[in-house]
């Protein structure tokens, strides 16, 4: 993440960076295909959002997966705080860990995430061949495609995330090999205690 990632992140509220090699997200997938997947439900929220994939949370067994969560987060806070210190309404901690797999012709809709969640979320892709977007509204309106390579992180800005409430809408469209991606939220906002 280098300050033209930032800056996009600030003013977009959503940018990508490489982060793993693909030997790196290897040993991640190899764990990752331990779990026992679920199907999503096909339709959430008030919207009725429309997606396609398998999803597991992510426990405390999972060494490999653990550790890079616990990477990806050490690397974000400490990189934002260095351009600028009130960044963060409060320290990121990635509480949210989930495994998601789509399946050739797999999707997930214009959405926003939901409130509850703070600071940034995280998207690490793990293998696959897909598109993901941002736009300026859940219609999909001026849709952007986020480059996403294996190995990269994209971060969406969420609640809290320089004192603002940026929360791009996005999706995930054109899966047309396999893809498998790590997400990370942070926990629910809480107030600061005087």
């Amino acid at each position: 993440m280098n300050k033209e990632n930032f800056e996009e992140l600030h003013l977009r509220g959503v940018t990508s960076f490489p982060f793993f090699k693909p030997i790196e997200c290897s040993r991640i997938l190899n764990e990752a295909s331990a779990y026992n997947l679920r199907l999503a439900e096909h339709e959430v929220g008030p919207r009725n959002v429309k997606q396609r994939f398998f999803e597991a949370t992510v426990q405390s067994r999972s060494p490999n997966i653990i550790k890079a969560v616990l990477d990806i987060q050490k690397y974000i806070y400490k990189t934002m705080l260095t351009y600028d210190e009130n960044v963060f309404v409060q320290p990121l901690n990635f509480q949210e860990i989930r495994l998601h797999k789509y399946p050739i012709g797999g999707l997930l809709d214009f959405h926003r995430d939901d409130k509850i969640f703070k600071n940034v979320i995280v998207s690490l892709l793990l293998k696959g061949d897909s598109c993901f977007y941002v736009a300026d509204d859940v219609s999909g309106t001026n849709q952007r495609l986020i480059q996403a390579e294996i190995g990269w992180c994209i971060i969406i800005g969420a609640p809290g995330l320089f004192g603002e409430n940026k929360q791009p809408p996005h999706c995930v469209a054109n899966v047309t090999k396999e893809r498998w991606t790590l997400g990370m939220r942070d926990g629910i906002l809480t107030p600061v205690q005087a």
